[in-house]
């Protein structure tokens, strides 16, 4: 996974944004009237556009993060096979679109965008199996909104497709064994759980609140 820590930053800079974000205009409309509040539809259209770049750019500290945090907690048996998906997927998108100089700047972010949406639902997911068992989750990021609007974005009928394949990544034994074999501190869990914090002490945060994004009810 290190060719994404250099490949991403880079290639975001090349991109032409202006075009991206006047191609992408009905998408980031549609997110922007779910998640933007009491600003212009423009500026709504750009807030939510800065924030998929974002969303993009998160995927190599997060993937450094993840890496400490499974080692901490040796649960490398459920973690590993997710980093494998993601870094497979990388590959393949690497060689058919970013490195393909017919590529324009709208598909290769879509790519990026697709490449990011893998590795924050398979943490997401990750996440959920691992709450759902001890109480708390992994990670200290909670992506739900901001999976959804990348969801959106990337269009129902192939974020679907993606959905399916990531959610077959995961065993539920293979998730079940992990934790009961990191023997985790039941004391420190029922105390992050109380804090409303992650496994690793961290206070949770929602990525797309913490960019002013956040569902309209």
């Amino acid at each position: 996974m290190d060719a994404i820590n250099i490949d991403i930053d880079k290639t975001l800079l090349t991109l032409a944004h202006e075009t991206i974000k006047t191609q992408l205009r009905i998408p980031l409309t549609r997110v922007a009237g779910m998640f933007v509040h009491e600003i212009s539809e423009e500026s709504g259209i750009d807030h939510v556009y800065q924030f998929t770049k974002q969303y993009i750019a998160l995927v190599p500290p997060c993937i450094n993060t993840l890496g400490t945090l499974v080692e901490r907690y040796r649960l490398q048996i459920i973690v590993e096979p997710c980093l494998s998906f993601a870094s497979k997927y990388f590959t393949s998108t690497q060689e058919q679109v970013l490195e393909d100089p017919a590529s324009d700047s709208l598909k290769i972010f879509l790519s990026l965008l697709e490449i990011a949406y893998i590795f924050h639902r398979l943490a997401e997911e990750l996440d959920d199996r691992i709450q759902n068992f001890i109480g708390v989750p992994l990670s200290s990021l909670d992506r739900v909104n901001a999976n959804l609007i990348a969801h959106e974005i990337i269009g129902d009928r192939f974020a679907n497709k993606l959905d399916k394949a990531i959610l077959s990544v995961f065993q539920q034994s293979l998730v079940t064994k992990a934790i009961v074999e990191a023997q985790l501190d039941k004391s420190d869990v029922n105390r992050q759980q109380k804090e409303k914090r992650s496994l690793s002490g961290e206070e949770i945060i929602c990525i797309a609140s913490e960019n002013q994004l956040s569902m309209r009810f």
